[in-house]
């Protein structure tokens, strides 16, 4: 459930970057979305927000970062929805199973999550679908926003989200606390 509220953030997103690009026909958008994946509507989202302005390397490196990470959630929902589980009545224990054809042969991948690792994934959805809104917002604000004003980057690492901004009378409060991890292929 909480994977879908991130795919509605990005129909939202693009949506609101194609309104500020001069499509305003809420229909055609829904038209085009509705039966879209996740993978490629992170593409469309992607590409409008490259078109969108030039960045600077700061607001490129955490755009980069932004992208790559959402890209990551899709690969590891698809890989959750994709198995086969079993799941333990003793610990909870949950082994997912999916077969792989590889040039070595059929190949079977086994993934085992606990309660806590579904929670992560669930608590990642919310927050990936709040950064895609809180991007959306930020470069179709009345003015310009350089995103390292809207988001907390370092060295490669995605951090906390500032929801709100005083620039765009909104008060600035920090009420997302994603773990800083690095952004895979840094």
């Amino acid at each position: 459930m909480e994977f879908e509220g991130f795919v509605d953030a990005l129909i939202f997103a693009i949506t609101r970057m194609a309104a500020h690009q001069g499509c305003n026909s809420h229909s055609v958008i829904a038209t085009v979305t509705s039966e879209m994946t996740a993978a490629p509507l992170r593409t469309i989202f992607q590409t409008l927000v490259g078109d969108h302005r030039n960045f600077d390397s700061k607001e490129q490196a955490i755009s980069h970062a932004l992208f790559k990470s959402w890209g990551g959630l899709i690969e590891e929902r698809n890989s959750v929805i994709h198995r086969a589980w079993i799941i333990s009545a003793e610990d909870g224990t949950a082994s997912g199973y999916k077969n792989k054809n590889t040039k070595a042969g059929n190949v079977n991948r086994e993934s085992n999550w606990q309660v806590a690792d579904f929670e992560r994934f669930a608590d990642d959805c919310r927050i990936a679908g709040m950064e895609v809104r809180h991007l959306a917002s930020t470069l179709n604000a009345h003015r310009p926003i350089n995103l390292a004003e809207a988001f907390d980057f370092e060295d490669g690492l995605v951090g906390v989200v500032r929801v709100g901004d005083a620039q765009i009378g909104m008060p600035t409060t920090r009420v997302l606390a994603r773990p800083l991890k690095q952004a895979a292929g840094s």
